[in-house]
């Protein structure tokens, strides 16, 4: 009898373990909206297009309901551009769509641009705000966005290891913030941002055992190439 309600207990404890952890990412995912967007410019337009990107991304980080407005620059295609943007709600964001100064950004922008502007709303798969040996990353901190696109049969299994790597990564040396998004319209397209203190903090990684595991585990797995792009914070 005592085994048996020694179980029963475990069950229970375990449940609510596992109903907090459901709360907490619900709360998360319902606290805001988060865009990852790309785009790419013509060689000869990178000095103006960063003069306006930088007009922009001021005064979106000031715009009502903006909790995050982050644009990166490709270390080595410096005509590709990177825009992380979170927000309290839909409705401020598409507030500050609308508004002049988004207008005359997209005005500027678009005939500057070698492609479409590719946008895509992410939902939150492993997120931790404060991680990382130092939360506050360093001016010329390395930036790296990957597109992780896995085979549906392999999504569950693809969710596990990508925050299993994020658990190891943010407790390494160097790690500012390791987070996981998934698309909302593509469950089994993930996009991983993290940032490093320097390129020799990330190298160092790249070099661990949990994270060659990982690439080795998820590569079979995957539906496209392991795409990972590094960038710099455009200040």
């Amino acid at each position: 009898m005592k085994t048996v309600f020694r179980i029963r207990v475990l069950f229970l404890l375990l449940s609510i373990v596992y109903s907090f952890s459901v709360l907490a990412q619900a709360e998360l995912d319902e606290s805001g909206v988060v865009y990852l967007g790309h785009f790419e410019v013509d060689y000869s337009s990178e000095v103006s297009a960063v003069e306006i990107i930088k007009e922009y991304a001021k005064e979106a980080k000031e715009a009502s309901g903006n909790s995050q407005f982050e644009v990166l620059q490709n270390v080595y295609r410096s005509d590709q551009f990177a825009i992380i943007e979170a927000w309290q709600d839909q409705q401020s964001r598409e507030a500050f769509l609308g508004s002049p100064v988004a207008n005359d950004f997209r005005t500027k922008l678009v005939p500057m641009l070698t492609a479409a502007y590719d946008e895509r709303q992410q939902g939150v798969l492993d997120y931790e705000s404060d991680a990382g040996t130092n939360t506050d990353p360093q001016e010329d901190a390395l930036y790296l966005l990957t597109h992780v696109d896995i085979g549906r049969q392999g999504t569950a299994k693809a969710e596990g290891l990508l925050k299993s790597v994020a658990a190891d990564a943010r407790a390494q040396d160097g790690n500012t913030r390791f987070n996981v998004y998934i698309q909302t319209t593509r469950s089994n397209h993930f996009t991983v941002v993290e940032v490093w203190n320097s390129q020799q903090f990330y190298l160092t990684h790249s070099e661990t055992e949990s994270f060659k595991s990982f690439r080795h585990e998820v590569q079979p797995m995957m539906g496209s190439l392991y795409d990972e792009r590094m960038y710099s914070l455009i200040q």
